[in-house]
């Protein structure tokens, strides 16, 4: 489905049949994170740290455990993490939206909806704003 990112330079001629643009992905997955570090932990820290604990045992699991706790808490909204940030966006952007409507007369039920839609939206541009960063 997706071609080559390097695909320019693979096949140069002008009558390729890999001539369409590559294709090119930005920003990250939900679970980017947690998987590179699972990558990290199975095939890569043990080429960095040849003295780490045997794979499987008690003290190697609690290691990955506290690192993995680690990780994720900074990506996931633990120390200033993404998606704490988007979080507080989105509250930022409902209450405006809610106060807004309020102000046009609006019927609570109205206002409940437009703060969540408002919400939602800030919260998805926050995370794809931070992603994009990346």
């Amino acid at each position: 489905k997706y071609g080559s990112g390097g695909s320019r330079w693979d096949f140069p001629g002008q009558n390729s049949g890999r001539e369409e643009a590559a294709a090119v992905r930005t920003g990250r997955g939900e679970d980017y994170v947690y998987v590179m570090l699972q990558h990290m932990k199975n095939h890569v820290w043990r080429e960095v740290w040849p003295a780490m604990p045997a794979a499987g045992s008690v003290e190697a699991k609690q290691y990955w455990r506290l690192a993995t706790h680690h990780v994720m808490s900074l990506f996931d909204g633990g120390g200033g993490g993404m998606k704490r940030a988007a979080e507080l966006a989105g509250r930022a952007a409902g209450q405006a939206a809610a106060h807004a409507s309020a102000a046009m007369g609006k019927s609570a039920a109205q206002q409940r909806k437009a703060s969540e839609k408002a919400s939602k939206k800030a919260s998805k541009q926050t995370v794809e704003e931070l992603r994009a960063v990346d």
